[in-house]
């Protein structure tokens, strides 16, 4: 008889504990750095949000005083215009108001296009969701 046809192949237990064993380190120091990563990219989406609709309020201004606003009405204007075209900055919702001469942006969550409501925990972002323009 053939004593080939009769031997098995394949891993061995200890074998596959090892394996295991290497697979668990691994994801003991993965699973942290991956949280740690998801947290800094929210604070970072939030502040970027906020930067872009700190832009928006410089141009919205800008563009009415070039076109001979008075300072006074331009801040104005520049709000009114922010509030209806500029409400979504990326997927966060904004909204700008006038304060002597400053625009304040005031981050207020989250849009979902599938209409759930939030797709980002703001809380655990930053703690300031608003940003102050000042204009001269």
């Amino acid at each position: 008889m053939d004593k080939k046809a009769n031997k098995q192949s394949g891993f061995t237990l200890i074998e596959i504990i090892a394996v295991l064993v290497i697979l668990g380190m691994l994801a003991a120091v993965a699973i942290p750095k991956y949280l740690s990563m998801q947290q800094s990219a929210a604070a970072a989406a939030t502040q970027g949000a906020l930067g872009a609709g700190a832009s928006n309020a410089s141009m919205a201004y800008s563009q009415l005083l070039l076109a001979g606003a008075a300072p006074a009405n331009a801040l104005a204007s520049a709000v009114t215009n922010l509030n209806a075209s500029y409400s979504a900055v990326g997927d966060f919702l904004v909204s700008y108001a006038a304060s002597s001469n400053q625009i304040i942006i005031t981050m207020s969550g989250a849009a979902d296009a599938a209409g759930s409501g939030v797709i980002n925990n703001l809380s655990g972002a930053v703690t300031d969701y608003s940003k102050a323009v000042t204009f001269q």
